[in-house]
């Protein structure tokens, strides 16, 4: 067997492999539900008078919309489950379906890239994270700071111990310097947008500058670049598409609330593309 068809196998392996990972963690994932503060000391202003009351991502239950009974995994299973409920029969969400494919998609892609290099390990683990990262963003908008501090110290304990193994120790302080340079990037952006992203973007940055900066810091701009364009594309066509269906112009689209939209699932797509393109890049 040649080189190319072993590596295209161990990379439909991989695919398989983060098929049934997204499967045993989709009901956990969508146990995630938004939780905003009741307190008045927790509202904060903008100059727009709009209060604007912060929110984290609690664990409650995952319920089926139509009959509320609580999923199980067998409710989620890949294929069978991206249907209908099992328990009433109604259309079942695009959630799971959407999260199972791009982690196996993730994985694979992850595997062939990577094929061979020191990288594969950090980068399949980073490919896992950021998934399940997106899902819970693109249905709350809203990155939980467990899911972060999981990848943080996954990746960094796998990239301490890929750099030590192929002698390369300075790798892991430029993954400390990328880390900083993406996530200060993210908290000016905050602070300049006044709140147009949250800042659960910018502890998210730490983890994706951990691994752009360990390979190569010039990744960390292709990364920055390309998830910014995903996200202001698929927020634009989003806003556009939601406001049609209600009847209202591309005016309300591009100003009112649904303009919106998760900033994390982009910063995960431009950090993995410029990681499997990194040579193309990088010339």
């Amino acid at each position: 067997m040649n080189l190319d068809a072993t590596q295209f196998l161990v990379a439909a392996a991989a695919g398989v492999g983060g098929l049934l990972v997204a499967w045993a963690a989709t009901v956990p994932l969508l146990r995630y539900k938004e939780q905003r503060a009741k307190s008045r000391r927790d509202h904060r202003h903008r100059d727009d008078a709009a209060t604007v009351v912060p929110a984290v991502a609690v664990l409650r239950h995952a319920r089926c919309g139509a009959c509320r009974h609580d999923c199980a995994a067998t409710d989620v299973a890949p294929l069978v489950g991206w249907r209908t409920c099992r328990t009433c029969g109604a259309p079942a969400g695009r959630w799971s379906a959407g999260y199972q494919l791009s982690t196996a998609v993730a994985c694979a892609v992850t595997v062939w890239s990577f094929w061979g290099a020191a990288g594969l390990v950090p980068v399949l683990l980073l490919a896992l994270v950021v998934t399940a990262v997106s899902l819970v963003d693109a249905r709350l908008h809203l990155i939980p700071t467990r899911l972060v501090q999981l990848g943080l110290v996954l990746g960094g304990a796998s990239i301490v111990v890929a750099s030590v193994a192929v002698g390369e120790p300075w790798a892991i302080v430029r993954a400390v310097v990328g880390a900083l340079l993406v996530s200060g990037f993210l908290f000016v952006m905050l602070v300049v947008t006044r709140g147009g992203i949250g800042f659960g973007d910018v502890r998210l940055g730490l983890l994706l500058g951990l691994y752009l900066g360990w390979l190569d810091l010039r990744l960390a701009l292709y990364a920055l670049v390309v998830g910014s364009l995903v996200g202001v594309l698929t927020g634009l066509v989003g806003a556009v598409l939601k406001e049609r269906s209600a009847g209202r112009g591309l005016r309300t689209a591009l100003t009112g609330r649904s303009a919106a939209f998760a900033f994390g699932p982009s910063l995960a797509v431009g950090t993995l593309l410029a990681l499997w393109c990194r040579h193309w890049l990088l010339g």
